[in-house]
C-alpha cells in the first residue's frame, strides 16, 4: 500500500487512494487486483487477516471504512470486518463491524465479474461505519471465505469531546475469534433477502405497466429487513430458501411481477437438467406442453427437469402423477425436489436433491408465492 496522506484535517488517514481526488471518490475508486495501491492475500478461507494502521497519536475518531473488492473468481466479499482501537497497541476495545453496518445501506453486486474484464467500480464495496472513538491504532481484522483484496482505508476525525471517554469492554486476543464469527449467518441472511428484494425491484421497475404500488411495497420490505438486529433473525437449522417467513413474503411480492408479465397460476415448464436456475424466475417463451422424449437404455439413469413456477400470492400445493410407466415405474422412477441453500459466498445453490415421498398414487411439492421449483 502507499504511504498514508493525510489531505486535512477531518481525514486522519488514507492508505491507497488518490488524495487529490475528494473523499467519496477516493473511497470508491476501485483498483485492479494486481495494480498499484491494492494488496491481495492469497487462499486465506476463515483465517483472519489484521491490518494495524498508526495515527501517530490518540485521535477522536468519527467514521472508520474499508474499500474492499470480491464478487468474482476466488474473490469473495468479506464475512466480518472487525474493527477495534487502542491507544497504546496493547489494550484494544472494539469500535465497529463494517460489514453489518454497510448493509444496512449499501450491499454488494449480486453478480460476479465477467470473464476477461479488470475490476470496476461495482465491484468494490466501501465498508464503513460512523462511530464515536478515539485512539492512536486502529486494527482492521478481516474475515472471508476466499482471498481478499483491500484497496482503500479511511479514518475520519471526530468530536474532541470523545477523548477520554469510556469505550467498553476490552476485547482480548482470546475473543477475537468469538468477535469475527458472531452473527455471520444473521448478516448473510440478511444480505440474501435485500438481494432477492433488487432483483425484484429492477423486475418490477421492467413491467411494460408500471406497478407503483409493488415498488413501495418493496421499499417498505427493504426498509423493514434493513432494520433487523441480528438477535431478530432466527437461524433454522438449515439454510434452506426461503428460509423465514420474512423471505417467504418477500418471495410473494415476485408473483406480481409474474403477473405482469402474463402468468396468472403455476406454470410448469421444461428446462435443461444442466442449466443454472435460480428461486426468481420468469419463465421462458418455450412450447409448454412440449417435452422431448427421453431417450434410454437398460441400467442407464438419465434426468428430466420440470420447473414449476407459482404465479398465485400463495403457497400452491402440487399433486404429481406419474403415469405410463408400467406397473413397475414406481420401482425405477425417483421423483425428486431440488431445494435452494444458501452459501456464507453470498451465492444461492441448487445442488441438495430430496426425494419425494409418495402419498397413495401421487407426490406432492408446495412451490412457495413467488418462487420456482425444480422437480
Amino acid at each position: 500500500m502507499r504511504q498514508p496522506q493525510n489531505s486535512g484535517p477531518e481525514n486522519l488517514l488514507t492508505i491507497g487512494s488518490d488524495p487529490s481526488k475528494s473523499y467519496p471518490q477516493a473511497y470508491n475508486k476501485a483498483h485492479h487486483p494486481t495494480g498499484q495501491g491494492t494488496v491481495r492475500w492469497h487462499r486465506v478461507p476463515l483465517r483472519p487477516v489484521t491490518i494495524t494502521v498508526d495515527l501517530g497519536q490518540v485521535e477522536p475518531i468519527g467514521e472508520l471504512g474499508v474499500a474492499m473488492a470480491g464478487g468474482f473468481g476466488a474473490v469473495c466479499w468479506p464475512n466480518t470486518i472487525l474493527v477495534l482501537v487502542s491507544d497504546d497497541n496493547e489494550t484494544y476495545y472494539q469500535a465497529a463491524e463494517l460489514v453489518g453496518a454497510t448493509y444496512n445501506h449499501t450491499l454488494p453486486p449480486w453478480r460476479g465479474l465477467a470473464v476477461g474484464k479488470s475490476i470496476a467500480t461495482e465491484y468494490a464495496l466501501a465498508y464503513r461505519a460512523e462511530v464515536a472513538t478515539y485512539g492512536r491504532y486502529v486494527r482492521f481484522v478481516i474475515l472471508s471465505s476466499e482471498d481478499i483484496i483491500c484497496s482503500d482505508i479511511k479514518v475520519l476525525a471526530g468530536n474532541p469531546a470523545m477523548l477520554g471517554q469510556p469505550r467498553g469492554e476490552v476485547v482480548e486476543a482470546k475473543r477475537i475469534p468469538e468477535l469475527l464469527s458472531k452473527g455471520i449467518t444473521e448478516r448473510e441472511m440478511k444480505r440474501r433477502m435485500l438481494q432477492d428484494l433488487g432483483q425484484i425491484t429492477a423486475r418490477a421497475r421492467d413491467l411494460k405497466t408500471l406497478n407503483s404500488k409493488l415498488l413501495q411495497r418493496c421499499k417498505d420490505f427493504a426498509n423493514e429487513i434493513r432494520s433487523l438486529a441480528a438477535e431478530d433473525i432466527q437461524v433454522p437449522e438449515r439454510i434452506i430458501l426461503p428460509f423465514s417467513p420474512l423471505h417467504k413474503r418477500v418471495y410473494a411480492l415476485f408473483a406480481e411481477v409474474l403477473k405482469g408479465n402474463g402468468f396468472d397460476s403455476l406454470v410448469v415448464w421444461p428446462y435443461g437438467p444442466y442449466e443454472p436456475i435460480i428461486p426468481l424466475m420468469i419463465p421462458n417463451d418455450s412450447d409448454f406442453n412440449a417435452f422431448p422424449e427421453l431417450p434410454i437404455m437398460p441400467g442407464q439413469h438419465r434426468c428430466r427437469v420440470l420447473n414449476l413456477t407459482n404465479a398465485n400470492s400463495e403457497p400452491m400445493e402440487v399433486a404429481i402423477s406419474i403415469t405410463g410407466a408400467g406397473n413397475d415405474g414406481a420401482q425405477w422412477i425417483t421423483p425428486q425436489e431440488v431445494l435452494f441453500t444458501g452459501t456464507m459466498f453470498g451465492r444461492v445453490l441448487a445442488t441438495a436433491l430430496l426425494p419425494l415421498e409418495a402419498a397413495k398414487s401421487s407426490y406432492t411439492m408446495t412451490p412457495p408465492a413467488g418462487m420456482t421449483k425444480q422437480l
